[in-house]
């Protein structure tokens, strides 16, 4: 056999070994069949006479010893092997590793049929003539020599080592020591009280483990007298006897109201009448929120603080003062960023990093540039003035200081930073408000013009706009007095007019002066008055022949809605209603009139549709289909 299988039959050998634990002895020549695992097997009988093995192939024969004496001999091994007991006349311990049937007997100290000339057991050529050393080292052969090996997960002792199956206490088990914690209990009127002690990991065997701690049984310590009832305060302490009868409380939470604004006690296991208590937070949900800046430099981080609502002396609930609590980070900002916060009730956030010193000249305070033309200056390097309305118009004027450059750290009166306009004079009503030619020079209240002169009126300001100013006929526009027959043509002319803003007359078209609509000539009796292209005529009331294709009984062209001939232009199809049984419809379209000639159109828009008419009822168990309103739909059984 070579090293690699007695390695592996080595590995075998505790599993074997950890399930039949060390074989037991009934007595001294108490024999034990084969198993060909090394004395797996016990005395079956327990009086000292084991099944012998018959065959050699490590199987007991199942027959008792009948008498109970022990053995004077071997136990008999038909394949030549040792016995797996050590009576008095045994030859040589049976190892329990029958690798290789031997072909004879046990002749010598050196079982198997090995020869060993000098009677003391150091050579071999099997593992099954190789004793072990208890239950946890068994014997090989290694060239020759016995050589004890341990087996793999066997024990023989520490606190966590099962002494009867040499292996390590199953996960859980408890180890004797003193307690880790202790927990008690009430059931009625008793006081119970249980222990945890260290316990075994399943794994370790020299040790117990803290991890794997153990609750033990629970043990009655006391019991309540009369009709006291055990009361459980907490786990982690004593219980106490209430003075009678089931308790009312056991802590102050026993006699919560629900009411927030209000402290409840528990006082010899009676709820106390609630105190109110002003200033307490009353709600988890925040009523307001603050924020600020953690500093001015990079970096700095936006905070918030949370506001919750808090009880009157009155016991209300109320946001109006709230309990703030501790400022906390809401946004961290990058090393090259900068908290900023323009409004306390409103988020903060991370703007870029300043771009000048904070709070110096023409830099705000998150070192930002300040905007073109901000104040940064007090005297008054310039004034403006202007004038509001125009009869009875008032002066105003505004002062502008040196104001920032914008994009740099630089104050100048090159970049005025102007303040509000104020009143300064209210002109009288007839007058109007007249800007001087700069608006640096203060405007003055005068009459327009000189009462008399063109587009002037008598009270000295200017004439409305459209008021004619001229003689001649700049323009001349025509319209009909009507539809009827025998209408008439009216006209009117145009003048120049004045602006309404100056004494200027004008002949532009915005300030014509129209004069009044006059008859130019009547129509006949025959005729009606029609407009084209801006000049209006008398024509004959008759458009088309009457009674003809698109031309009605007056001799007026056909409205869109009247068919002008019998052909079918288009027919559409539809499905009345979407239930089962439902009717197929059609309708057709004829061509129509186009309403300005005689002409029959063939322009779609202008068919003309007939009624929709049911031409087909599907069965009461099937739907009607549409596919294209132009296709007629179809009867299925599916919708």
């Amino acid at each position: 056999m070579n090293s690699m299988t007695r390695v592996a039959i080595a590995a075998l050998i505790p599993l074997a070994v950890a399930c039949a634990q060390a074989p037991t002895y009934g007595g001294p020549g108490a024999q034990a069949s084969d198993s060909g695992l090394g004395g797996l097997f016990q005395d079956a009988g327990g009086d000292g006479l084991g099944a012998a093995d018959t065959k050699g192939d490590g199987a007991p024969t199942g027959k008792a010893d009948s008498g109970g004496t022990p053995d004077s001999g071997a136990a008999v091994d038909a394949k030549g092997d040792a016995p797996t007991d050590l009576g008095p006349s045994d030859v040589a311990p049976d190892t329990g590793l029958d690798a290789v049937p031997d072909s004879g007997s046990d002749a010598g100290s050196k079982p198997d049929g090995g020869s060993d000339s000098a009677g003391d057991g150091s050579g071999c050529t099997g593992d099954s003539q190789c004793p072990g050393s208890g239950p946890c080292k068994v014997g090989l052969c290694e060239k020759g020599q016995c050589v004890v090996t341990p087996v793999y997960g066997c024990c023989e002792s520490g606190p966590c080592c099962d002494l009867q199956t040499n292996q390590a206490k199953v996960q859980g088990s408890p180890c004797d020591g003193p307690a880790l914690a202790v927990e008690y209990g009430c059931q009625g009127q008793d006081m119970l009280m249980r222990s945890q002690v260290a316990g075994c990991d399943g794994v370790t065997i020299l040790a117990c483990s803290s991890d794997a701690a153990v609750w033990g049984a629970w043990q009655k310590t006391g019991a309540c007298a009369g009709d006291g009832q055990c009361v459980l305060l907490s786990t982690k302490q004593k219980p106490q006897c209430s003075s009678g009868g089931p308790p009312q409380c056991t802590s102050d939470a026993g006699c919560d109201d629900g009411d927030p604004c209000t402290k409840n006690k528990c006082v010899g296991f009676a709820c106390q009448p609630p105190q109110v208590v002003a200033g307490a937070v009353c709600s988890s949900t925040a009523s307001a929120a603050e924020y600020k800046c953690q500093g001015t430099g990079p970096g700095s981080d936006v905070q918030v603080r949370k506001g919750f609502p808090t009880c009157t002396a009155a016991g209300a609930c109320t946001a109006d003062a709230p309990s703030w609590g501790s400022w906390t980070t809401e946004k961290m900002c990058n090393y090259n960023e900068v908290c900023e916060v323009t409004d306390p009730t409103k988020p903060g956030s991370c703007v870029p990093a300043p771009e000048c010193t904070p709070g110096s000249t023409c830099c705000t305070a998150q070192g930002k540039y300040a905007a073109e033309a901000t104040p940064c200056g007090t005297a008054i390097v310039d004034t403006q003035f202007e004038c509001t309305g125009v009869l009875g118009g008032t002066i105003r004027k505004r002062d502008a200081v040196a104001g920032c450059a914008g994009g740099m750290a630089w104050c100048s009166s090159s970049y005025p930073a102007w303040g509000a306009w104020a009143d300064v004079k209210t002109c009288p009503p007839l007058q109007a408000c007249t800007p001087s030619w700069s608006d640096a020079y203060q405007p003055t209240c005068e009459s327009q013009c000189k009462a008399g002169n063109t587009c002037c009126s008598a009270d000295g300001t200017y004439s409305p706009q459209a008021t004619a100013c001229g003689f001649g006929t700049v323009d001349t526009e025509e319209k009909c007095s009507g539809p009827e027959k025998g209408g008439k043509i009216l006209e009117r002319k145009a003048t120049c007019g004045c602006t309404g803003t100056s004494t200027s007359c004008s002949c532009s078209t915005a300030n014509y002066a129209w004069g009044d609509w006059t008859p130019k000539k009547t129509c006949l009796a025959s005729e009606v008055c029609e407009i084209s292209y801006g000049y209006a005529s008398c024509v004959p009331y008759q458009k088309c022949t009457p009674n003809t294709t698109c031309c009605d009984a007056d001799g007026q062209y056909a409205a869109k809605t009247v068919a002008c001939g019998t052909s079918i232009a288009d027919t559409q199809y539809q499905c009345l209603g979407s239930g089962l049984g439902a009717a197929m419809q059609k309708r057709d379209a004829h061509y129509g009139c186009s309403g300005t000639s005689t002409s029959c159109s063939y322009a779609g828009a202008d068919y003309v549709w007939g009624d929709w008419t049911t031409i087909k009822t599907c069965p009461a168990n099937q739907y009607c289909k549409l596919y294209y309103d132009s296709m007629q739909p179809s009867c299925t059984t599916t919708p």
